[in-house]
């Protein structure tokens, strides 16, 4: 995560319950030289929203998962703590944070 700038993971808590994007994935593409559009996917079918209105609704659930999400050194810390869990196997903990904080940076 921290070698990609162009990257952020940002984590909704589950404990948080029912969020913007419950309803399925998406992909907001924005460019200097087009209008945005939207990449929606599903088992059968694939499908662009060019639709102003349509954009602008996709547009809102980013700023709203934005607001609910934690922020990008909170995430990893959850992530890097999570981490440590799994690769500890009754090992000093330390040495399971230190492995857990060295795979994150690759």
């Amino acid at each position: 995560m921290s070698v990609r700038p162009r990257l952020e993971v940002r984590i909704i808590p589950s404990e948080l319950g029912a969020h913007a994007a419950m309803s399925g994935s998406f992909t907001l593409m924005e460019f200097a030289a087009f209008s945005p559009v939207v990449y929606l996917e599903s088992v059968a079918s694939a499908v662009f929203l060019e639709n102003s209105e349509q954009i602008a609704s996709y547009q809102l659930i980013l700023a709203a998962l934005a607001e609910t999400a934690l922020s990008h050194g909170e995430s990893k810390e959850l992530i890097v703590a999570l981490a440590a869990e799994l690769y500890t196997h009754g090992e000093d903990q330390n040495d399971g944070e230190h492995l857990a904080k060295e795979k994150l940076q690759r």
